[in-house]
């Protein structure tokens, strides 16, 4: 692991998430962040707490030094690091996380269907 602050896990097998990772690369400062999929044994160093809640693979967790962020809080504060007019949309934080965190597990819960699946597992 690198001294990178900042890491991004993510689902590889997902082309949803794995296309969001390639345009978060695209319009953020990516050499501060570690991209690091679910089936990593990385995260388990990250994440010393119970991962019981991740192991469906259905959030991107984003670590911000000791700070673990995940499903729509983790993808607001990435766009709020983003260049460009990206961090407006983090103005989404004050929908209640219940309303915004219900629409991240409708799209997690059927991202396969609606984008595909990759077969194999490959890092960005």
């Amino acid at each position: 692991m690198s001294a990178k602050k900042h890491s991004i896990i993510y689902d590889d097998k997902c082309n949803l998430c794995s296309n969001f990772i390639g345009f978060v690369r695209k319009n953020m400062n990516a050499e501060k962040l570690n991209f690091i999929p679910f089936n990593s044994p990385i995260i388990y160093e990250l994440i010393k707490t119970d991962i019981s809640e991740i192991k469906d693979m259905r959030s991107i967790i984003y670590i911000r030094g000791n700070k673990i962020m995940m499903k729509s809080k983790a993808i607001l504060y990435i766009f709020r690091e983003m260049k460009k007019l990206w961090p407006c949309l983090y103005l989404f934080i004050i929908i209640p996380r219940f309303i915004r965190d219900g629409i991240y597990d409708f799209i997690a819960k059927n991202r396969y269907k609606w984008f595909g699946r990759t077969a194999c597992t490959c890092q960005i």
